[in-house]
């Protein structure tokens, strides 16, 4: 029988005494918003929810589905949402942090280019 690398293991049960509460900084509540069904990008509120949807290899997802699982559990992230939202916002401000002096980058109001690879402006 050949050896195999040890799963982690997440408790399906919520009042495990291995679950710990987060730090209160560690995670901040999100902000109450509402999705707008095809609205006019242009005239909505910037805080308006929208569905962002791209393509992974079902690999990276499933292991990414565990790992958000054990977020929400360990964390305190409120469900994957909130926790892809935390990510999402936690890399942009890095990206300004590292590649424009910490402020935000110009807003785009239309979305990135589909399919192809981003080219540098001149």
């Amino acid at each position: 029988m050949a050896a195999t690398a040890p799963a982690l293991v997440v408790p399906t049960d919520v009042q495990s005494p291995q679950v710990v509460a987060p730090a209160a900084a560690d995670v901040s509540p999100a902000p109450q918003r509402k999705r707008r069904r095809n609205a006019d990008p242009k005239a909505g509120n910037p805080d308006d929810l929208l569905k962002v949807t791209f393509d992974v290899r079902r690999e990276d997802r499933d292991a990414f589905n565990a790992a958000v699982k054990a977020a929400v559990l360990f964390e305190g992230h409120k469900n994957a949402g909130a926790f892809l939202a935390y990510i999402y916002n936690r890399e942009r401000e890095r990206l300004e942090n590292d590649y424009n002096q910490g402020r935000p980058f110009e807003r785009r109001d239309k979305p990135l280019p589909r399919g192809g690879s981003f080219q540098k402006s001149s």
